[in-house]
């Protein structure tokens, strides 16, 4: 039998299917692996996939008795290791193709003693702990006092590296994750180890600490990823865990700092300690005195766990990926559940509180670290469908990631607004004419085609500015209030249609490096547009010819409230102008056909407009 590389250890305590996931992500990898698993007397379920004909004789399985804490554990999957080097990780890690062998990569350089990688959050950001500084008591204290200290401005706690930029090569840290690091198998023995002496927590800092003492050095590899779900070993109660985790701090600080930490500097530590106790357990009690559900519990019922099998279904997929940001605008709403009757994987991007939820072949991330959640080569597309101007905050990630294709969303008011006096459109035109200019930089940097539409006056739901605002103006008001006639030509586009010419256009080649005019699929005065708006509504059409001078009062105090912004003086005049383009371009290369206006209202939301089918 060859002997295996890596040795995998890894402890269990009631994971749940995150056990199952994790080893799948593993046995994906081509390396030559051999699996430890190490349970600590779980009494879930969790070991129930070790009967699958999919681990048989790929994964050992170690059965404690009781719970030993996690470094006894490992010591005890590492005395039954034949590898060349121990890979320690968490059972609640799901770890990328290639990761494992990209870590042992790194022990050809000079001197490495430990590598770990990059550790991520389900909602794609960097996890605290995944490179850290040494915990010295000065630091500790600065990261006691970071939950206030950010207030200010502050984005250093002291020890964590994760809101620093991530390096481009592996580099020296002081420590790293050990819910997924790698050791070489003579070297963790000449140490003695993992110390049994900590039961969970801490441990890894301070085997980061002895190879350090040891002369060699703690490396961080930025190109092996996992994504990891903490605490998603249940059993027990948050203030136990805590109570490990001081106990931690303080054997740490007496075996590394004796007699270095002052009696000011051991107060300040204690103290916090009990202050986060007492408050762990006042909301454990807030818990069960108003039937909280457990914190492993999501807010729909599912076990949060759960999440680290549909990230190890979605990440070794085969579909190609599409990374669409801007994903909760009013085009992306539309253009997120046309891809759901897709076969293709979606990241959604966003700052927003879907990030970290996945639902089938689409997973709501956070922007910060995309290059690193997509596998290399898997990229098909990527649709910007936020402010175009922006686009400029993701051309490092464009750049790592080359997609093969490139749609961006600018507007129609590049032209419409280009000869405007106001000095907020103008500031606009640049803006937008600054996006679609780097937009094409970005293709021609990585040689991928990039196709940019211009759309004009978009509705669809309640996130536009346009048909949305005005049917609240409507209600509000009961009429609306006009300068001239109202007579200016418009063709108002439904998201959906330009969500519809994002997916058309990928794969046509006659696309490439061009801009679209995309206007709707009827013409129409502005004042008929808006009469239509009324019936939408329910509310009978009142038109009310102003003067200018009041209108502009009018707009001046709308513009002071967030969803008026937009409102601006040279509105007033633009409703008797024609700011309609043409599509035939559109039309002819993808075959785009928009719908009539025919806009419809939630009545449960008369804000939300849907537009017609």
């Amino acid at each position: 039998m060859t002997e295996p590389q890596v040795s995998v250890v890894i402890v269990n305590y009631n994971s749940g299917p995150s056990l199952d996931a994790c080893l799948r992500a593993l046995l994906h990898d081509d390396s030559n692996l051999e699996c430890i698993v190490v349970d600590n007397a779980s009494s879930d379920n969790s070991l129930d996939c070790m009967n699958e004909d999919t681990f048989a004789n790929r994964v050992k399985l170690l059965q404690n008795t009781s719970n030993l804490g996690f470094s006894s554990a490992v010591n005890l999957g590492a005395t039954h290791s034949r590898g060349e080097h121990l890979l320690v990780l968490n059972p609640d890690c799901v770890v990328y193709p290639n990761a494992v062998e990209t870590l042992r990569f790194t022990f050809k350089l000079e001197s490495t003693g430990i590598a770990g990688g990059v550790v991520l959050n389900t909602d794609g950001t960097e996890q605290r702990g995944c490179r850290r500084r040494e915990p010295s008591p000065e630091r500790i204290i600065k990261r006691i006092v970071y939950p206030v200290s950010k207030r200010f401005g502050k984005v250093d706690n002291g020890i964590d590296l994760n809101a620093t930029a991530l390096p481009a090569e592996p580099v020296c840290v002081d420590a790293v994750s050990g819910a997924f690091f790698m050791i070489p198998k003579t070297l963790f023995d000449s140490l003695g180890g993992m110390d049994e002496a900590y039961f969970l927590h801490f441990e890894d800092l301070d085997i980061c600490r002895r190879v350090r003492d040891a002369g060699f050095l703690v490396r961080f590899h930025p190109d092996a990823v996992c994504v990891h779900y903490q605490s998603a070993s249940g059993g027990a109660e948050s203030s136990v865990v805590e109570k490990h985790k001081h106990n931690g701090l303080v054997r740490y600080l007496e075996r590394f700092y004796h007699g270095k930490v002052t009696a000011f500097q051991w107060a300040v530590i204690k103290s916090a300690m009990v202050l986060r106790t007492i408050s762990l357990r006042a909301r454990n009690i807030f818990r069960v005195i108003f039937k909280r559900q457990d914190s492993l519990v999501h807010d729909n019922g599912t076990d949060v766990r759960q999440r680290m099998v549909d990230l190890e279904r979605f990440i070794f997929n085969d579909l190609p990926v599409i990374v669409v940001t801007g994903a909760t605008s009013q085009v992306g709403d539309y253009l997120i559940e046309r891809f759901s009757n897709h076969a293709v994987r979606v990241l959604a991007v966003t700052r927003g509180s879907k990030a970290g939820k996945i639902h089938g072949d689409i997973w709501w991330v956070r922007p910060d670290r995309l290059p690193h959640l997509i596998p290399p080569d898997k990229c098909y597309a990527w649709i910007h469908l936020a402010p175009i101007w922006i686009i400029s905050e993701f051309e490092i990630a464009i750049g790592r990631i080359v997609p093969r294709r490139l749609v961006a969303l600018s507007s129609s008011s590049i032209a419409s607004k280009e000869h405007s006096e106001g000095s907020k459109d103008r500031h606009t035109v640049a803006h937008l004419k600054t996006g679609e200019n780097t937009a094409l930089d970005i293709g021609r940097k990585i040689d991928t085609p990039v196709t940019i539409f211009r759309p004009t006056l978009i509705y669809g739901n309640e996130n536009n500015k346009n048909v949305a605002s005005i049917a609240s103006l409507v209600r509000r008001l009961r009429f609306f209030p006009l300068v001239g006639r109202g007579n200016g030509l418009r063709a108002p586009v439904h998201a959906d249609d330009v969500a519809d010419s994002c997916i058309k256009v990928l794969d046509r080649p006659q696309t490439y490096g061009k801009v679209y005019y995309l206007a709707g699929g009827q013409t129409l005065e502005y004042r008929e547009m808006v009469r239509r708006i009324f019936t939408a509504v329910q509310v009978t059409p009142r038109f009310f010819k102003v003067p200018r001078v009041v209108l502009e009062k009018m707009l001046a105090a709308l513009s002071r409230l967030p969803r008026f912004a937009e409102l601006t003086p040279q509105m007033l005049d633009r409703v008797n102008q024609d700011l309609v383009f043409d599509s035939a371009e559109a039309v002819r290369d993808f075959g785009y056909s928009p719908r009539d206006f025919e806009p419809e209202f939630d009545k449960t939301d008369p804000d939300n407009c849907r537009g017609g089918p």
